[in-house]
Order: C-alpha cells, then sequence, then structure tokens
C-alpha cells in the first residue's frame, strides 16, 4: 500500500507553468487510474498561478 500527496494550483486562467496548473476534472484522473481519495482539500492564497491550491490524499 501507498500514499500520494497531490498538491497543486487550480487552473483559473492561462499561465505557461512550471507549475502547471490543474483543473478538477485532471486532478479526477488519479480516482480513474485506481487510486482511493482519501481527503479533498482546496487552500485559498495569493499566488500569481492562481487564488486556489488543491491538496489530494489518495491511497492504493
Amino acid at each position: 500500500m501507498g500514499r500520494l500527496l497531490l498538491v497543486a494550483h487550480q487552473r483559473e486562467n492561462k499561465f505557461g507553468g512550471p507549475p502547471w496548473p490543474l483543473t478538477l476534472d485532471e486532478v479526477n484522473l488519479f480516482k480513474e487510474q485506481g487510486l482511493e481519495e482519501l481527503s479533498h482539500e482546496l487552500h485559498t492564497e495569493a499566488s500569481g498561478v492562481s487564488k486556489t491550491r488543491f491538496r489530494v490524499l489518495y491511497q492504493r
């Protein structure tokens, strides 16, 4: 068994990256690949990339 912590900016507008912001659909691809989502949080913070970050914990 292993765990994966995903921390990523939420895509709100065009950004050339890196880092490359993700959409909710892209974050959900991890579940489609067999990972179980243990927690899913959204954090708001000031950033030049986006104002929201995903913090998602998965388990396999």
